[in-house]
């Protein structure tokens, strides 16, 4: 696949790819592409389902190296939700969500994980933070998943196909929200998913 950015101005931008190529055993993936992810947007993956989506998002995790070109990432943290994110199933949501943190969980960090659940439509009279995750659907286990990315420390969030197992109609709302938070949180985004 061939991007289409022009490589010449990089400075500004959170993420770049520049004339990147790539082959799996010979078999070229990505060819000459160049890629810009400015600070603080939610960019979408501009490659189609099987042409390298989550090829691309390995490279700017830095998990695969580019057979030429250069990956540029602004920052030395990133996190990183892959399409297998596991989840600890016999503890509740809320554990999921702060497991990674080794900072002091505070009432106002819990707030914010009970707005960001609401806001990926995870709330009801039945689920709670402190729901265990072997309760929950494998489309609510994917949007607990994407609340932990979300709630990362991390400035810069890489996100592979977090809303493959919801419906179209639940997949609207959590993208719109997705670009809501990430506007408002001052945190960069490229992910895999058609909005």
């Amino acid at each position: 696949v061939q991007g289409e950015e022009d490589p010449s101005d990089f400075t500004e931008d959170a993420i770049a790819l520049r004339d990147v190529s790539f082959a799996y055993d010979e078999s070229p993936i990505l060819s000459h592409f160049n890629l810009r992810v400015p600070w603080g947007s939610l960019m979408n993956v501009p490659l189609s389902s099987g042409k390298g989506r989550t090829t691309l998002l390995n490279l700017a995790a830095g998990l695969i190296q580019p057979t030429s070109g250069e990956v540029l990432m602004k920052v030395q943290h990133a996190t990183y939700m892959t399409q297998n994110t596991t989840l600890v199933e016999h503890a509740t949501i809320r554990t999921n969500i702060w497991i990674d943190r080794d900072d002091k969980i505070t009432p106002k960090m819990d707030v914010e994980l009970e707005n960001v659940l609401k806001g990926l439509h995870l709330t009801d009279e039945s689920i709670k933070p402190s729901t265990k995750v072997c309760n929950l659907s494998g489309g609510q286990k994917q949007r607990v998943a994407l609340a932990r990315t979300l709630l990362s420390k991390a400035p810069i969030i890489l996100i592979d196909e977090p809303t493959s197992a919801l419906n179209s109609i639940l997949k609207a709302r959590v993208h719109q929200y997705m670009r809501e938070y990430c506007s408002q949180n001052k945190k960069t985004c490229l992910c895999s998913t058609i909005f």
